[in-house]
């Protein structure tokens, strides 16, 4: 008998062993462009054009404003 991940369908001898990356909340990041286990909370303000991460924290934008949107 075969056992298949009953999420992805992926056989078992296939499938491969989760590693979590914890993202906090508000963050609109591609978690997978940040090369870090825990990612850090978006700072204080957003420095930037609009179009660009924050030179300082390295969030979109969005983050920044879901951040606010809390408090």
């Amino acid at each position: 008998m075969r056992r298949v991940c009953k999420i992805c369908g992926v056989p078992e001898d296939q499938h491969h062993t989760a590693e979590w990356r914890e993202q906090p909340d508000g963050c609109v990041c591609d978690p997978l462009e940040w090369d870090v286990d825990a990612i850090p909370p978006a700072c204080d303000e957003y420095q930037g054009d609009g179009k660009q991460n924050c030179t300082r924290c390295e969030h979109d934008k969005a983050c920044h404003t879901a951040r606010y949107a809390r408090q």
